[in-house]
């Protein structure tokens, strides 16, 4: 049988207020501790609270707050340091567009919602008292020109949870630092009288029926939901593991799928069946259906009665409560947590009653008091009373009557001197003081360097320091690592509307933009949605200096390797670079256009307006008419390429006439008949002999080459073609031929040409 409302909304109150009391009790001491800390280094005169103070009553009591100074320090650490929330794909490296849209989109939700107030705040409690957090919620967005409705577009908001230590109680069996295998938690709310009768009670109950029954039913409880002053609101999370049907739906030509969730409440499921409709009527078929776990988180209000309010689900799948601590540990089961100030309490606590102590000695007995008798005063009490105050150039005695009747003069007859301070009391207070130091971080002098000191030494005590606070930093980086989880599964719900805009500032204070939810085309050539929030990013937190320590640094990096730059062209992109990074009167501009100038290069990624801009510029430059400049060099350029033309084809035909006159040449050759070739190797064979013979009396060493012609020539395979080089490919016309053939005398045979590096034989 299907439980009713009340019903239902009875056992979410008990089960609730069964797991506040079991994460309360144990932890009771703990938090009240944590308050105490941050009531120690904040509230005036708390460091004299308890037990030290009563004992002081009536004496003065100083206050030298050195914890405050060292976790102002801490604070200050962070504020330096930049700490940004980063998304990256962890299963898609195409999906960079996604990526970068969606930082802008959480830096306009933190500039909207005043994030960097929220994280301070918090931060400085985790430090102070040893646990901070914040809230993300989804709300209208009040910018918006439309009335406040369900199509109303909204905003992720950054909220703060002030009393952290007092206020946020997650599940006791969770075991992870961020809380993020918490299967509840429970936020308490102090709100006024008024405020709590007339939101949440209105006319459905009498404010004397609630706490009445509250205090028949929480009389055994140790949490007062109800006091004299304000009424604690509980803002419950609940973690639902939800089995969710769904049905996938294709188009027959396509092959696309769609799919359709039918959600797990009635608004969800009538949403879904207006889907399945919409995917019918345009074609879609219904293919299968399947099921998915689903994780979901139930927001509800309530009281020590009972429940005030079911909110249903809210946006994402994590509960949104982000939680910082300062030092945590789990011993005996328990989780306990602490800040810089805890070991530091009993130090400043003494060091505060040393000094009160010698303000009282030194306070009352400033100066040595003069005795006189009353006599010797007589007449002048005025003046030795306000001494002080009119600082006499003289002050007056009378004489002392001895007993004889004679007046003597004389001084003082005594003094009370200024009682010395205890040897032991100003040893402890330099022992106090330098216990403080150890325990709140080191010397808080440290940043003040004398002139002499050199770089590598500063440098190393700032690294000393800055491993002081690094566990608070790292605590933070991972609640906002958290933060970023938390915010990706709201914006997958809340980030639905086509073409929507947003707008931030970078780090460097310029304007960024973005739309998100854009249609498009992908490769294969489907419709798909671009620059869209889904699950398959992952998040990562960047710590590092503050951004104008990080320009600092670039512009001192670059002043130092400019020099030795070589390339003019890598020059101009780090003067480009350094001007952007400089900061001063009237460099806005100039910076502005080293940025586009780095845009052009493609060194640094443009916005979605310089991307424009740039197409813009694109577009006009190649419908531009060109200049007469411009003109000028194409007609210079088109008389240079025809005078080219015209040399080149000159030169083709000069070479066609000489390969013409070569062809004549060797036509003219060819014709020589065979007795004058054989002439001609009669003459060569008898000059051959007659060097063979002087070269065998001169013992002439012969070389390989040489060997292989004249066995070529003995052979008579040395003879090519009339003036043709068989080897060369040059054609050769002997002189002694041409004058034979001239004279009409016998023809002799043509002599080889001989292949070596030497002189041919004959010539």
């Amino acid at each position: 049988m299907a439980l009713t409302k009340e019903e239902r909304l009875g056992k979410v109150w008990d089960r609730a207020t069964a797991r506040f009391d079991r994460a309360y009790a144990p932890q009771q001491q703990i938090r009240l501790a944590s308050l105490e800390d941050r009531r120690f280094a904040f509230v005036d005169g708390a460091q004299w609270e308890g037990g030290l103070g009563a004992q002081f009553n009536n004496r003065p009591r100083f206050v030298v707050n050195k914890v405050q100074k060292a976790v102002r320090r801490i604070v200050s650490e962070y504020r330096a340091n930049a700490m940004t929330v980063n998304f990256r794909s962890s299963d898609d490296d195409k999906r960079q567009d996604d990526l970068d849209a969606l930082r802008i989109v959480y830096r306009s939700d933190e500039q909207y919602s005043g994030a960097q107030d929220v994280y301070v705040a918090a931060f400085e409690e985790a430090v102070a008292g040893g646990i901070g957090a914040w809230r993300l919620t989804n709300d209208y967005d009040h910018r918006a020109e439309t009335d406040l409705d369900d199509d109303t577009p909204q905003r992720i908001c950054f909220e703060p949870i002030p009393d952290a230590d007092i206020s946020v109680f997650f599940d006791s069996d969770s075991r992870k630092p961020d809380k993020s295998d918490a299967k509840w938690c429970t936020v308490l709310n102090p709100i006024s009288w008024d405020t709590y009768t007339t939101e949440y009670l209105g006319d459905a109950v009498t404010l004397a029926e609630r706490p009445s029954s509250f205090k028949e039913v929480r009389s055994l409880k140790q949490f007062d939901w109800f006091t004299n002053d304000s009424v604690y609101i509980g803002e419950y999370y609940e973690v639902e593991q939800k089995v969710e049907k769904y049905s996938v739906w294709r188009e027959p030509h396509s092959g696309l799928e769609e799919k359709v969730y039918s959600g797990l409440d009635a608004e969800e499921r009538e949403e879904a069946a207006e889907e399945e409709e919409h995917w019918a009527s345009v074609g879609y078929a219904k293919v299968r259906e399947g099921k998915r776990n689903c994780k979901r988180v139930r927001k509800y209000f309530l009281d020590g009665c009972g429940v005030l309010k079911d909110c249903g689900y809210i946006a994402g799948s994590e509960i949104p409560i982000v939680v910082v601590y300062g030092i945590r540990q789990v011993i005996d089961g328990i989780e306990r947590f602490q800040g810089a100030v805890r070991l530091a309490k009993d130090s400043q606590r003494l060091y505060n009653m040393q000094i009160s102590t010698l303000a009282d000695i030194t306070a009352f007995t400033p100066r040595e008091k003069p005795i006189f008798l009353p006599e010797q005063v007589a007449g002048h009490e005025l003046a030795w009373a306000n001494d002080l105050v009119a600082n006499n150039p003289y002050l007056l005695v009378n004489p002392i009557t001895g007993s004889d009747g004679s007046s003597t003069v004389s001084g003082p007859v005594g003094a009370i001197k200024q009682p010395d301070v205890p040897p032991a009391l100003a040893g402890l207070v330099q022992i106090t003081a330098a216990d403080m130091l150890d325990v709140t971080g080191g010397d808080l002098a440290a940043g003040q360097v004398t002139s002499n000191t050199s770089d590598a030494l500063v440098s190393r005590v700032q690294a000393h320091q800055d491993m002081q606070v690094y566990i608070f930093v790292d605590n933070m980086s991972r609640a906002m690592q958290r933060c970023g989880k938390i915010y990706l599964s709201m914006a997958c719900d809340v980030y639905t509307e086509d073409n929507r805009k947003f707008a931030a500032n970078g780090e460097d204070g310029s304007p960024e933009t973005t739309t998100i939810n854009v249609p498009a085309i992908d490769e294969s050539g489907a419709p798909t949605i671009a620059k869209c929030f889904t699950p398959g990013l992952d998040v990562f937190v960047d710590v590092g200096p503050a951004f104008n320590s990080r320009k600092d640094s670039t512009v001192n990096a670059i002043a130092k390797i400019l020099p030795g730059i070589a390339d003019p062209q890598m020059q101009q992109l780090m003067v480009a670079t350094l001007v952007r990074n400089l900061d001063g009167e009237g460099m806005d501009d100039l910076a502005k256009f080293a940025r586009m100038q780095l845009v052009k290069a493609g060194v640094t990624k443009p916005t979605d307006e310089e991307a424009q801009e740039l197409q813009a510029e694109q577009q006009q430059a190649a419908n531009a008419p060109p200049d007469a400049q411009t003109v000028a060099l194409l007609a210079q350029a088109r008389e240079s390429q025809a005078n080219a033309t015209k040399s080149e084809a000159s030169a083709v035909q000069s070479l066609s006439a000489a390969e013409l006159n070569q062809a004549k040449a060797a036509q003219a050759i060819s014709d020589t008949n065979a007795s004058q070739l054989s002439t001609i190797m009669a003459m060569l064979q008898n000059i051959k002999d007659q060097v063979n013979a002087q070269a065998s009396q001169v013992s002439t060493p012969q070389g390989p080459m040489d060997g292989k012609v004249d066995a070529a020539i003995a052979s008579g395979n040395a003879a090519p073609s009339p003036g043709v080089n068989a080897l060369h490919g040059v054609q050769q016309v002997d002189p002694s031929a041409q004058q034979l053939t001239a004279g009409n005398a016998p023809a002799a045979a043509q002599a080889p040409v001989h292949v070596t590096n030497h002189p041919a034989v004959g010539r």
